[in-house]
């Protein structure tokens, strides 16, 4: 370990590989390091020479690595912001990361603006945006404090860094802006913070490395992987929820889940039916699991303060709500009105809230959808009740009723939790500030106990709508709640890839968006862009023109049952992708540069995305857009390689090729040298087809053999996990259409679900 005590500052640098070190930074030297409310990291040091090195500079420190300079801070001081939410929030550290003019700088998680993120500041504070957000808002929901530095604009020695603030308190990164545009400005809520530092040749090297730090992305059961349907109000009751089950099966769209919101609640009291709308929940449940479908339920971290309220009177008497600075149960409005919130940074009361979910569980829920996480509150009852005895008393000075007065009240939600104390499991108050990026992870890790006890075996299903690092161990995501527009479609690509590139691979928008009527053509082409995501839900709000898949005719019923449909058939190769994902920690969702590093233009390219290695999408993303000017990428920065329309079998290529886009059309293509497995589609994923199909792009005159690596397994259990499946690789050589392919078994702990495999070889 290497340090450095000065007067003002003391660092620690410790080597734990030969790519991975920790950096402890403090501004008050005589305080040891404490970070200990973050979840343990799931990285040791491992044994022999790590080579790292902290050298002292005139203006900073620098960090080398085997004698290589890995990264240069300076400006390392403390500093007072400006007040956060009307608070001083004492004394914040503050240091510089310095950057080359030619660096580009990637993650951060979820974030609105394209990939690259120079020219901007960035906050990580989990926020609900009280509505729809807009392009370039920020914080919004999940705060991922992780990014990635290219530093060789050349690429032909491409060498990436990725940069951890293991710190849960708000921060924020300026990112070459302002007065400091030289490199990221790095701000943290405390006197002390402590950074991971990962290199790699690639970026996907330096993803797995912050993965294994963090936790490699869960590997979800299969039916996770099918079209959700879901609105806030729908279905209303047992009657309506049958019927749209019916529908899907009838009209034979696909769909593997139903999920309800907080509609099906007794008054929006969280773990609880209407029954009078829902007299039987688990007939219900069991008559939607005879028609292969899976019940997913909300759950708000808000308990209604109800006396006679079951859940309510269990947490009052175990002890397990957050206290406010005066001793009482915090209070706050959320939909079911006033709610006090477990403080779930406590072993106890995520054991208690775990219990409360495996009441549902046992009622037959698959899944379980953690909402309002951030936690999001209206506001708080002592808070509401201050602030209209302040407003009386101002009255009777129309001078205080200025502008001070109207933003304090409409920003009433974002200071709402500031009167919040935790308890830690040693009885130590803890100030929310220090807890509330770590909110919906607990909440997570709570929830996955549920599943824990309740199926042992059997691979959970969380939806999440906030995070921190760790929390794509236990959660898949999405991004929030969306308007229906086609900035938005355009904004849920780049969220999605910014999420994947930050470890969290398994996410995607509200399907339509949530907010605001839908148009028939945006419905259709978001429908086609969600056929390839990660997560693929179809969500709207209250009151909203209906989002339903033929809600607008034959004619847009028709494509959307095309892409729906193209979903099922791509389920092996999705399948295999995610699996992939769950060991290695590179995300299913690929931006093209982290493909193609030496193709110098897909780093300017935002809009499309590969999915694996193999398969490139074009999403269509402009209102009545015929055409589609679509980038393929070259191979080694320079050399032209052809790519297979999965649609027509041309070859295209590499470079720009302006495509026709009718409204049954979403580019999509096979990268030379590999091969996409899929079947016949299907209704659901409890369905499987007995031919394998193989389609694959060999290049001109089949001159490349072609490897298509497949996974199989039961689909929902942890077998996988003590070998129970099985994995090969399908090796086709030239003129392979139409041919048995070889299949090179790596791991034969399961039966294939094939008996026949076909490739097809379009030309």
């Amino acid at each position: 370990m290497n340090v450095s005590h000065e007067e003002n500052y003391k660092l620690e640098l410790e080597g734990l590989d030969r790519k991975i070190s920790r950096l402890n930074v403090s501004t008050r030297p005589e305080k040891d390091f404490v970070n200990d409310l973050i979840p343990p990291l799931d990285i040791e040091k491992t044994d022999g020479e790590t080579h790292w090195e902290l050298n002292k500079k005139s203006d900073g420190f620098s960090v080398e690595s085997s004698g290589f300079p890995v990264a240069e801070f300076t400006e390392l001081k403390e500093v007072s912001p400006d007040p956060v939410d009307g608070q001083n929030n004492g004394h914040w550290l503050r240091l510089i990361h310095k950057l080359a003019d030619d660096s580009r700088v990637f993650g951060l998680g979820e974030k609105t603006g394209y990939l690259e993120k120079s020219g901007r500041s960035y906050e990580m504070w989990n926020r609900d945006t009280n509505g729809f957000y807009t392009h370039n808002e920020d914080p919004l929901y999940s705060s991922i404090p992780f990014y990635i530095v290219q530093e060789d604009g050349s690429c032909q020695t491409c060498n990436f860094l990725g940069v951890y603030l293991h710190q849960a308190e708000r921060s924020k990164f300026n990112i070459k802006y302002g007065e400091r545009p030289y490199g990221v400005g790095v701000t943290v809520s405390s006197p002390k913070t402590m950074l991971y530092l990962i290199t790699g040749e690639e970026i996907k090297q330096v993803v797995k490395g912050y993965t294994r730090l963090t936790g490699k992305p869960l590997f979800p059961p299969k039916w996770a992987l099918g079209y959700h349907h879901s609105k806030y109000g729908v279905p209303s009751d047992s009657n309506e929820t049958l019927e749209l089950a019916k529908e899907f099966r009838n009209r034979e769209i696909p769909c593997d889940a139903i999920y309800f919101d907080i509609q099906h609640m007794d008054n929006k009291r969280v773990f609880t039916w209407d029954e009078d709308r829902f007299p039987e929940p688990e007939s219900l449940i069991e008559k939607l699991h005879e028609m292969n479908y899976r019940v997913v339920n909300i759950v708000d971290p808000g308990v209604k303060e109800e006396e006679g309220y079951e859940i309510y009177d269990s947490g009052k008497e175990s002890e397990v709500f957050v206290k406010d600075k005066e001793g009482d149960d915090y209070s706050g409005s959320v939909w079911p009105g006033f709610c006090v919130f477990p403080d779930f940074i406590r072993e106890g009361v995520r054991d208690w809230w775990a219990r409360q979910n495996g009441k549902i569980l046992d009622q037959g829920v698959d899944g379980i959808w953690n909402d309002m996480n951030e936690p999001a509150i209206f506001f708080g009852k002592k808070q509401i009740k201050e602030i209209a005895s302040e407003l009386l008393d101002r009255f009777s000075d129309e001078d205080h009723l200025d502008f001070s007065c109207k933003n304090r009240l409409l920003n009433i939600g974002e200071s709402s939790t500031n009167s919040m104390v935790h308890e830690t499991d040693k009885g130590e108050k803890i100030d929310h500030g220090k807890v509330h990026n770590l909110y919906a992870l607990y909440e997570a890790m709570a929830t996955e106990q549920a599943f824990e006890r309740k199926r042992p075996n059997k691979r959970p299903f969380i939806l999440t709508r906030a995070g921190f690092p760790g929390i794509q161990k236990f959660a898949a995501k999405w991004t929030g709640d969306n308007s229906s527009t086609w900035e938005h479609m355009r904004m849920s690509v780049y969220m999605s890839l910014n999420l994947g590139m930050s470890g969290l691979p398994f996410v995607g928008p509200d399907i339509g968006g949530f907010d605001g009527d839908v148009e028939p053509e945006l419905l259709t082409r978001w429908i086609q862009l969600g056929s390839v995501l990660p997560f693929f839900r179809n969500h709207s709000s209250l009151d909203t023109a209906p989002q339903e898949p033929w809600s607008y005719g034959e004619k847009y019923e028709k494509i959307n049952r095309k892409y729906i449909s193209l979903r099922y058939s791509l389920l092996p190769f999705l399948y295999t992708e995610f699996f992939r994902t769950h060991r290695s920690g590179v995300p299913i969702m690929r931006p093209l540069f982290m493909e193609f590093p030496g193709d110098e233009e897909t780093y300017s390219v935002s809009d499309q995305f590969l999915l694996g290695n193999s398969m490139l999408v074009a999403p269509v993303l402009e209102r009545n857009a015929e055409r589609r000017l679509v980038y393929l990428p070259y191979e080694d920065g320079n050399r032209d390689i052809s790519w297979l329309d999965w649609w027509t079998g041309d070859r295209l290529e590499s470079g720009y090729n302006l495509l026709e886009t009718a409204l049954d059309v979403m580019p999509i293509f096979i990268r030379e040298g590999k091969g996409i497995p899929y079947t016949e589609p299907v209704q659901h994923t409890e369905k499987l087809r007995n031919v394998l199909k193989i389609k694959i792009n060999p290049g001109p005159g089949g001159k490349k053999e072609v490897s298509v690596p497949i996974y199989h397994d039961d689909g929902e259990s942890k077998g996988y996990d003590r070998g129970n499946y099985f994995y090969g690789e399908f090796l086709i050589e030239e003129g392979g259409e139409g041919t048995a392919p070889e299949l090179e078994v790596k791991h034969d702990g399961y039966e294939p679900f094939w008996t026949e495999t076909e490739v097809i070889n379009p030309g």
